[in-house]
Parts: C-alpha cells; structure tokens; sequence
C-alpha cells in the first residue's frame, strides 16, 4: 500500500469517528494529541477496539520487528 493510501484511509476513518485532522493543543497533552491518538482514543472508548487484544498485537509487532532486526 502506497503511502498515498494510507493517508487517504486514514482520512476515511478520522471522518467515520467525527474527527477533524487538526491538532488539538491542550495544556495536559500539549500537542500530542494528534488525530490518530483521537481516534485510538474514541475507538476505545465506543468499544471498536479492544485494549487487550491491542497490547497482544502489540506484543506480536515488537516480536516480529525483533526477528526482522535479526536477519
């Protein structure tokens, strides 16, 4: 996937959840709260994801980078 597509998915997705692409700076966050950590965010809260099954995907990310650094 190009990173063109990516970026219009993204897009896609922000709108879905009612999110603008817009930096929100808040003196508790600065300006880390960005639109993917808004959609991260209302996807758990509405239930979309899962936090457990995100830590063990996460896991499972680290350990397939950690291999890929290996060979």
């Amino acid at each position: 996937m190009s990173e063109r597509g990516v970026q219009n998915r993204l897009r896609e997705l922000y709108a879905k959840l009612g999110i603008d692409v817009e930096q929100i700076v808040d003196e508790r966050w600065g300006n880390l709260y960005s639109p993917r950590c808004r959609a991260i965010s209302i996807s758990l809260q509405r239930g979309l994801i899962n936090a457990d099954e995100l830590a063990k995907e996460d896991e499972a990310l680290k350990n397939w980078l950690a291999r890929e650094g290996e060979a």
